[in-house]
């Protein structure tokens, strides 16, 4: 089913809401042994955080901030392509003579938030589970 917009302010034109650049604003990881929350770490977004640009051509620049760095401009800039189906977003990126890096999240928009919450399983028991927040710029 299509989805329409009555409103006359609608400032993604169209578009899907995922489009535009976007700053991570918080970062939380939660720490599992089987269903047991054992700890949560939020990151130091003075230490790290990452913009996000998401373009209509299913492109997408990743930049990763090091602010505390000795050098206050270091990052890295990664180039991929990315696909949505429902609420997973997959992200890959691709490199000359290396395998893809590929990233799985489950994603909502909701006005100029974008949470992206990812899950990394460490053999049968344990897992991390990310949540990332970012606002639109």
């Amino acid at each position: 089913m299509p989805l329409t917009s009555c409103s006359s302010d609608d400032d993604n034109g169209g578009q899907d809401p995922i489009i535009g650049k976007w700053k991570m604003v918080k970062s939380i990881t939660e720490h599992f042994e089987g269903e047991n929350k054992t700890s949560e770490n939020e990151k130091d977004l003075n230490e790290y955080y990452e913009e996000f640009e998401f373009k209509n051509d299913n492109s997408v620049v990743n930049t990763e901030y090091y602010p505390s760095s000795e050098d206050p401009q270091d990052k890295d800039v990664f180039h991929g392509t990315y696909v949505m189906e429902g609420n997973e977003l997959v992200i890959t990126y691709k490199y000359e003579n290396e395998d893809d890096d590929v990233y799985e999240y489950t994603y909502s928009v909701s006005g100029n938030k974008l949470i992206l919450v990812s899950s990394q399983e460490y053999g049968e028991q344990r897992k991390d589970v990310s949540t990332d927040t970012f606002e639109k710029q």
